[in-house]
Formats: structure tokens, C-alpha cells, sequence
């Protein structure tokens, strides 16, 4: 299930400030108010971060930040990236992003991991009446056909 992203909680919830874990818990639930009432959706994943958080043993000692999403502790750069990419982290697209190639050549590649460049065969799945095949040699377009295997492209990328 996916949840909500950490900013979309905290707008719904109204916290207290200072209020320990052990004091937002207890008696098997959670005491915590919403700033708003709860779409269903929102109530369901609620419920399923409850059910995942009893899980969890609490104790009696104090409270502890620890940091356990990078190995090398806690960096104010990691954190803008989890909070920016919304906690999925594309290390193959992080090295693009820094290279010194073009906007538009950056751009392009991130669509074809995503797979979102517009070929023949993904225009096919969503019922376009065109003709699927590569314009240049006549095989079916694919993301892998256009940039590794047709003849043609290959050639004419040589000129770029």
C-alpha cells in the first residue's frame, strides 16, 4: 500500500509540540487529532499505518533520534533529497541530472527509462490507428528498437 508522503500527514495532523511517543501512545492507540476529517482513502491508510506501528514494542526509556536512512548519518543534502523525490531515490537519474550533457538531452533520457517516449508500440497499447512501424526501416518502433536497433537511427546518431 502506498501512504500518504510525510507532508501530506503533517498537514492533516494538528501536532503538540514536544509530545514524546510514549505520550502520543497509549492503551493501544494512538492519541492524535486531524486538522481535518479524513477522505476514505485516508482513513484506510490510516488504519493500515496503525496496524503497521502496532507491530512496533515500545518501552519505558526515553525517546532516542537515531537516523537510519543513510549510512553516513544524517546530511541536510539527504534529506532535501528524500523529501524532494519524495523518498525514492533514482540513483541512475541522479547521475544524469549532474552531467554537464544538455537540458534537453538530460530530459530525453529520463523519459526513455521511464519508458515515456511516445513509439509505435506504446501508441499501439492506447488504441492509436497509426502504423506502429519505425518510419525509417519499417520494423516495429520500440524504445529499444529506435535508440539500439535500427539501423538508420544508429547511423544518423553518428552525425549528432
Amino acid at each position: 500500500m502506498k501512504f500518504l508522503s510525510v507532508s501530506d500527514f503533517t498537514n492533516c495532523l494538528r501536532f503538540v509540540s514536544c509530545l514524546s511517543v510514549v505520550e502520543a501512545y497509549s492503551e493501544g492507540d494512538w492519541n492524535l487529532q486531524f486538522r481535518r476529517s479524513l477522505i476514505e482513502s485516508e482513513i484506510e491508510q490510516w488504519n493500515e499505518l496503525q496496524n503497521l506501528l502496532g507491530e512496533v514494542n515500545l518501552n519505558n526509556r526515553d525517546d532516542q533520534i537515531t537516523w537510519n536512512l543513510d549510512k553516513k548519518g544524517f546530511t541536510t543534502k539527504f534529506v532535501y533529497r528524500f523529501i524532494t523525490f519524495r523518498v525514492v531515490l533514482d540513483t541512475k537519474m541522479m547521475d544524469i541530472w549532474g552531467s554537464h550533457l544538455s537540458l534537453k538531452v538530460k530530459v530525453f533520457i529520463w523519459l526513455m527509462f521511464k519508458g515515456r517516449i511516445q513509439v509505435g508500440d506504446q501508441l499501439k497499447r492506447m488504441n492509436w490507428m497509426g502504423n506502429p512501424n519505425c518510419k525509417l526501416c519499417g520494423q516495429l518502433e520500440t524504445i529499444d528498437h529506435l535508440i539500439f536497433q535500427c539501423p538508420l537511427s544508429h547511423f544518423l546518431s553518428c552525425f549528432i
